[in-house]
């Protein structure tokens, strides 16, 4: 019998269905949404929800179809429709269909003008089309829709400065700090992009004023060292952490927009040393982020166990569903404590948080049982530029030279050029690097 609930009971239903959601609670949301559409099947509000957890289930195209579905039930002059509208775009994006998503920030905006966090949206995805002279009116519109949100003042500083206008560029980011002092993801990427536009001496003050505030700030300690050129040998731990949870849940959605390819790129690697058909025994994905390379590797894997320092994107790994095991863990204290424990190990776009790789290249080799496997990616560096570098981007690229010396201990080395991802319009030139354990 269908519990019929009353117009009191259905707000209080999609209230809890969205602290669910908001929790990594799926099934327990799209239950609470279930009796909701039993009764009202064209609820806006539940079909919009029930959107949201497709979203998070990974499944894009039932994502785009209920929030759609949600738009088109959503009453006639409602200003808040402009909710569904904003978040269909942020799962264009994630879809890698970029055009699409302006159109659908572009009909929120145009819903609810004052909505400065969808012309954010605009104007971040705009900034990275090429398309800088819409970006910045949208950036500008965020601001005068939101003159206290630091979100749009970010977003304006680091479209200022990419078209050229620092001193502009400055500005904004001196607004937004006042603002948000402890926005460190917002602050990060201001000033990365002023040092990978080539403004190192004003980032390396900017990082230096924010260690004022905050002197054991790991994002700011590590940028600095790369304005400044005294690198340390790896990212501290606490970097690595902090980074990867703030932006876990938009993670994906980046790495499609730049055409990330070195899942694919280690998993063909693999196929070559391995074969298609054959079992891969026990495989440690390490840096395992929110599983993209382990949902890969899990049909071939007898045993899968993915280690990663951060909490939040290991959350985002268990919902695949495709991991026997999953470790919150520093990577070289878990290799070193697995001796002998795994036929494969694998690291995507990892070891470019370590610039001295010896002690994880003989971790990796001592977890690896005889004959076993290991494949890699780095980001590449001409040999002329000495063994390894951290770069303003805050990761490391190392050169053929260095790789070859630190895999001296494994058999049948194999260390081919590859492009990893796009970054600033243009390919991230990377080693692929596979190897036997002796």
């Amino acid at each position: 019998m269908i519990r019929r609930t009353s117009p009191l009971d259905q707000r209080a239903a999609l209230i809890e269905a969205m602290s669910l959601l908001r929790r990594g609670q799926i099934d327990d949301a799209e239950s609470m949404l279930g009796d909701v559409l039993a009764a009202h099947p064209d609820q806006p509000d539940a079909v919009h929800l029930l959107g949201l957890c497709h979203h998070e289930r990974n499944d894009p195209d039932s994502a785009q179809r209920l929030i759609r579905e949600a738009i088109r039930f959503w009453p006639d002059g409602d200003r808040q429709v402009c909710v569904p509208w904003n978040n269909l775009g942020n799962v264009l994006v994630e879809s890698a269909q970029p055009e699409a998503a302006v159109a659908a920030y572009r009909a929120a905006v145009s819903a609810q003008p004052e909505a400065s966090g969808t012309w954010s949206n605009l104007a971040g995805l705009l900034r990275r089309l090429g398309r800088l002279d819409e970006a910045e009116q949208a950036a500008r519109q965020a601001v005068v829709a939101g003159a206290a949100d630091p979100h749009a003042w970010f977003t304006l500083a680091r479209v200022l400065i990419e078209i050229g206008d620092v001193h502009g560029g400055l500005q904004a980011h001196a607004s937004a700090v006042a603002l948000a002092p402890r926005d460190a993801v917002g602050r990060e990427e201001v000033l990365r992009s002023l040092a990978v536009l080539g403004h190192r001496n004003e980032a390396a003050a900017l990082w230096g004023e924010w260690l004022q505030d905050c002197p054991d700030d790991p994002i700011a300690l590590h940028h600095q060292a790369a304005c400044v050129g005294r690198p340390p040998p790896c990212a501290a731990d606490a970097y690595v952490e902090n980074v990867f949870d703030s932006f876990a849940s938009s993670f994906d959605a980046k790495l499609a927009r730049l055409g990330y390819r070195a899942p694919e790129l280690v998993v063909g690697a693999l196929t070559e040393r391995l074969g298609f058909e054959a079992q891969w025994g026990t495989v440690a994905d390490l840096g395992c982020g929110t599983g993209l390379v382990g949902m890969l590797l899990h049909q071939r894997a007898r045993r899968l166990v993915g280690a990663d320092l951060s909490h939040a994107m290991l959350e985002r790994a268990r919902r695949r569903g495709v991991y026997d095991e999953l470790t919150q863990t520093n990577l070289v204290t878990f290799l070193q404590g697995e001796s002998g424990s795994f036929d494969v190990v694998v690291a995507a776009d990892v070891l470019c948080y370590f610039g001295v790789l010896d002690e994880m290249i003989a971790a990796a080799a001592n977890a690896l049982r005889p004959g076993g496997v290991i494949v890699f990616t780095v980001e590449s560096l001409p040999e002329v530029s000495g063994d390894w570098v951290l770069a303003m981007t805050g990761r490391y690229a190392h050169s053929p030279r260095y790789i070859e010396t630190a895999m001296a201990g494994f058999d049948d080395v194999a260390m081919d050029p590859c492009e990893l991802r796009m970054e600033a319009g243009l390919p991230v030139p990377g080693l692929l690097v596979s190897a036997h354990a002796r």
